[in-house]
């Protein structure tokens, strides 16, 4: 069984990756245009971490993100179906949900048990 933390331990190799190659992808053409131009003398070919454009996994940012998005599929906004933004407005179609079908009314659920532990934890 796959838990959430070895697929964001996956996530996180894959983003230090692209990390990585954008990094050294920007270092490499740095090189190639200061040779090109004589500007040995006047510039570096290095890169800031910081001026990379590819973000690195962050545990507290992408936590945030996944549970923003299962509840935009709880509410029907997206589907695990389709690509990007299913439902912004307008006639919702029931039929563009296949693998998890969410509420039309927008309601989400929650059966007895868990409400009654939820209420005697909050007392």
């Amino acid at each position: 069984m796959a838990l959430i933390k070895d697929k964001f331990d996956a996530w996180e190799k894959e983003a230090q990756a692209r990390f990585d190659q954008l990094k050294s992808n920007e270092e490499e053409l740095n090189k190639i245009f200061i040779n090109l131009y004589g500007l040995q003398d006047e510039l570096d070919y290095h890169v800031k971490d910081e001026e990379i454009s590819v973000s690195l996994a962050d545990k507290e940012r992408d936590i945030k993100s996944l549970i923003s998005y299962a509840v935009g599929c709880m509410f029907g906004r997206y589907s695990l179906d389709e690509e990007g933004l299913v439902f912004a407005g307008g006639k919702f179609d029931l039929s563009r949900y296949k693998k998890f079908k969410p509420n039309p009314d927008n309601i989400i659920l929650i059966p007895d048990i868990e409400y009654s532990q939820m209420m005697r934890a909050t007392l």
